[in-house]
């Protein structure tokens, strides 16, 4: 990314349906609490290599989506935005 603020052309839409700047879509932004009880999944964890809440078993996959229950919900996809090539603000 530029050192300059990206127009409107320089952003694309990903599946999630978060903008993403070009040059910034090697990133993943979500909340790392699981859905059933709020406890914290251990990353790159599980049978699909994703995310893995050892409380209760439930387990994600890298983008986040549940695979196997109890959690009833994908972990959450924040609002952010790249304010530059160090620099996040998400909410």
């Amino acid at each position: 990314m530029s050192s300059t603020e990206p127009s409107r052309r320089d952003f694309l839409f990903i599946a999630t349906g978060v903008a993403a700047a070009v040059g910034t879509e090697q990133w993943q932004v979500l909340i790392a609490i699981c859905t059933h009880l709020g406890c914290i999944p251990l990353a790159d964890q599980g049978p699909y290599d994703g995310y893995f809440c050892p409380c209760h078993g439930s387990v994600y996959d890298t983008s986040g989506r549940i695979r196997q229950g109890p959690a009833p919900l994908n972990l959450a996809l924040p609002t952010y935005e790249f304010l530059s090539d160090t620099k996040i603000r998400i909410g």
